[in-house]
C-alpha cells in the first residue's frame, strides 16, 4: 500500500529553491533512502514532508489524503514523525520526560516507555539523566526513541550517523530491523553509501535539488550511486529520469 505520495514537490527559503518537482512515493513498511552531497535538498525535502516548511509548488499525499496545507503539528497527529538533524531535545528535561514529550499525540500502536528502553537499552540506562548532560550518540537514541513514542506510520530519519562514533552508528542501526518489523515507512536521509546500500528497499539521489537517480540497490551499480553523489555524467542521469518518467 503506497502510504506517502509527493508530486512535482518544490520548497525553499524565501526565493530560493532547495528542491525542484520531486517525485517520490513510500509504500507501508519501505525504506527510501536519499543521498547527496550537502546542499543537495534532502533535509529541506523531511522538512516539507514534516510540515515544518511549506511548498512553493506541488503536492503531497499522505495515506491517500491530501496534506499540503496540514502544519507540522497535525502531521505528527497522523503518524509522520521527524528525528531532525542536530537531535533538538528538550535541554532542560529528562530523557524519560523527552520521550513523554514524543508521546503527546496519544496515538494507538506498539510504541511506549517498555518497548522503546527494550528497543534502545543505551536510552533505558539514561532515562533519569538531564538531556543536557548526554553525549551526541545518547541524544540520537533519545531522539529516535522519542519520534517513536508518537506510534508514527511514517519516520523520517535525518542524519542519524553524522558526527557519531561507529561503535554507536552500529547500535543506532542495529535497532532499524525491530523498528521495521511494525511494519512503518521510512526516510532516511544518510551519507554513509555503504551503510544505505546495506538497509535501503529503495535509493533516491538529489542533487542541487533534482531526483537524478532513483532505485533499488540491487539494480544500481555502485558507480551509478557515487556518481549521482558528485553529480558526474549528469547528462546520463537525464536520461535515465526521461525513462522513469516515461514508465
Amino acid at each position: 500500500m503506497t502510504l506517502f505520495n509527493a508530486s512535482k514537490l518544490t520548497a525553499g527559503y524565501g526565493d530560493l529553491k532547495a528542491i525542484s518537482e520531486i517525485n517520490l512515493t513510500v509504500s507501508q513498511g519501505e525504506l527510501l533512502a536519499l543521498v547527496g552531497a550537502n546542499g543537495a535538498g534532502k533535509t529541506t525535502f523531511l522538512k516539507t514532508t514534516a510540515g515544518s516548511i511549506s511548498p512553493m509548488s506541488g503536492s503531497i499525499f499522505y495515506k491517500g489524503d491530501d496534506i499540503i496545507g496540514l502544519p507540522d503539528f497535525k502531521r505528527t497527529q497522523l503518524g509522520i514523525s521527524l528525528v531532525p538533524e542536530g537531535r533538538r531535545l528538550f535541554q532542560s528535561l529528562s530523557v524519560e520526560e523527552n520521550l513523554l514529550v514524543g508521546a503527546a499525540p496519544n496515538r494507538k500502536g506498539p510504541w511506549n516507555l517498555k518497548s522503546v528502553y527494550d528497543l534502545l537499552p543505551l536510552v533505558a540506562n539514561l532515562k533519569g539523566r538531564n538531556s543536557a548532560r548526554l553525549s551526541g550518540g545518547e541524544q540520537q537514541a533519545v531522539a529516535i526513541g522519542r519520534a517513536l513514542m508518537s506510534n508514527p506510520d511514517l519516520l523520517l530519519l535525518d542524519e542519524v550517523s553524522l558526527g557519531l562514533a561507529p561503535i554507536v552508528v552500529d547500535q543506532i542501526y542495529s535497532a532499524l530491523p525491530d523498528i521495521r518489523k511494525q511494519g512503518l515507512g521510512i526516510i532516511l536521509v544518510e551519507q554513509d553509501l555503504k551503510r544505505t546500500i546495506g538497509v535501503a528497499d529503495r535509493i533516491a539521489c538529489f542533487l542541487e535539488g533534482h531526483l537524478i537517480l532513483e532505485g533499488k540497490p540491487a539494480d544500481l551499480t555502485h558507480q551509478q550511486i557515487t556518481d549521482a553523489y558528485f553529480g558526474h555524467s549528469i547528462s546520463s542521469f537525464s536520461e535515465n529520469q526521461e525513462d522513469m518518467e516515461a514508465h
